[in-house]
């Protein structure tokens, strides 16, 4: 089980306190989880305007890779990406938008919420 938290930040400047606590920027792999996250998102929005939060999925080596080093095997990428536009990759949800959900790609400088995980710790 995993815990989920969302912060409005630009992702480089917590990324080491989130390391720090054993965090990780959130890696989706597969339809399910896509479809938590996304109500996880929206309902943390308050149902608001559309918006992009950054995942851990970025460009690097000449392929798309999680920042947690595990797999890629799953994506749902929005029509015409990905991209050239960035580096890095968004989710975007919402009722406002009109690509319907899925990833973008995104400048990793610029600011956006981000969604992060921690394992639940066993005792």
């Amino acid at each position: 089980m995993a815990g989920f938290m969302i912060l409005h930040n630009n992702i480089a400047i917590n990324i080491f306190q989130m390391v720090v606590h054993g965090a990780e920027l959130l890696t989706i792999h597969n339809v399910q989880q896509e479809t938590y996250v996304e109500t996880f998102i929206y309902n943390a929005q308050l149902g608001g305007q559309s918006s992009l939060v950054w995942i851990g999925l970025h460009y690097q080596f000449e392929d798309w890779g999680w920042s947690d080093g595990t797999a890629l095997g799953y994506t749902d990428w929005i029509l015409g990406e990905p991209s050239t536009a960035g580096d890095c990759a968004a989710i975007q949800t919402g009722n406002n938008n009109n690509n319907g959900d899925g990833w973008k790609v995104a400048d990793c400088n610029k600011v956006l919420p981000y969604v992060c995980y921690h394992n639940a710790l066993s005792f």
